[in-house]
């Protein structure tokens, strides 16, 4: 009998890297440090570890490592909150 399933719904339901990029680049807006065009494509295999230590020693981050970790999930809470806020309004359309 099965009891749970695992379902990967990212870039199949939803897709979720324009949420991604405005998060990981909007955090670093707030502390105006610059970046180049290639910061996603270097940091996405990093993990949020990898990326927080990246951005504290190759960015130049001001912060402690425990900091940018809680801005940084504020900031993926505000951005999951305005997909799930548009995605009621697009059910709601739909149940009319």
């Amino acid at each position: 009998m099965i009891k749970a399933y695992l379902f990967d719904f990212d870039g199949t339901l939803v897709d979720s890297m324009p949420a991604y990029i405005s998060v990981m680049t909007g955090v670093l807006d707030d502390f105006g440090i610059e970046y180049g065009d290639d910061l996603i494509k270097t940091i996405t295999p990093l993990g949020t570890a990898g990326t927080i230590k990246y951005y504290i020693e190759e960015l130049g981050v001001k912060c402690t490592p425990e900091e940018l970790a809680e801005k940084l999930a504020a900031a993926r809470a505000a951005a999951t909150e305005k997909v799930l806020a548009a995605n009621a309004k697009i059910e709601e359309k739909f149940n009319k």
